[in-house]
C-alpha cells in the first residue's frame, strides 16, 4: 500500500500541473484564432484546476486534524482538556473600561454593548454646505443655468 500511495501524485503537484496546462493553453489562444473547440478545452482545463484546488484544500484540512483525531481516539481526557481549555480561553472574566474594572456578567454585557454602539454609530453632524471645505476644492465646470437645463424634465 505504501509503494502504491507513493506512486500517486500529490494534491499540490496536481494543482500545479492543472495550472500550467491552463496557462499554456491560454498563451496558445493569444496567438491563434479562437474556435469553439478551444473555448471548450479552456473551460475543461479551468474545471480541472478548480477540482485540483478543492482536492488540495481537502487534503490539507484533513491533515490538520490527524493529530487531534489520533489523540482524541487514544485518550478521552485529552479531548476534554482541549475542550475545557478552549472554553476558558474564550471566556471573559472582566473588562477594563476607562478606569473601572467590571467583573459581573450583566455589567460586562451592558458595557460591551454601549462601547460597540458608540464605536459603530456616527455622531450627529451638520450636513456639508455647497461651499464647505472638501466641496470648495472641486472646480465648478457647469454653471447654474446649464445645470438647470440638464436637470429639467425631458421635453
Amino acid at each position: 500500500m505504501k509503494c502504491w500511495a507513493k506512486s500517486l501524485k500529490s494534491p499540490s503537484s496536481r494543482r500545479i500541473e492543472a495550472h500550467e496546462a491552463l496557462e499554456i493553453h491560454q498563451l496558445a489562444l493569444e496567438e491563434s484564432d479562437v474556435t469553439q473547440t478551444l473555448i471548450s478545452k479552456e473551460s475543461n482545463l479551468q474545471k480541472e484546476l478548480h477540482r485540483a484546488c478543492r482536492l488540495e484544500e481537502e487534503y490539507w484540512r484533513q491533515n490538520s486534524r490527524i493529530f487531534w483525531l489520533q489523540a482524541r481516539d487514544k485518550n478521552t481526557s485529552y479531548f476534554h482538556k482541549q475542550a475545557e481549555t478552549r472554553k476558558h480561553f474564550k471566556y471573559v472574566n472582566e473588562i477594563q473600561l476607562q478606569d473601572q474594572t467590571v467583573k459581573d456578567f450583566e455589567g460586562i454585557k451592558k458595557d460591551a454593548h454601549s462601547f460597540f454602539k458608540d464605536l459603530y454609530t456616527t455622531p450627529e453632524e451638520i450636513p456639508l454646505g455647497a461651499n464647505s471645505y472638501p466641496l470648495d476644492l472641486i472646480p465648478h465646470l457647469i454653471h447654474e443655468a446649464e445645470n438647470m437645463n440638464l436637470t429639467a424634465p425631458i421635453s
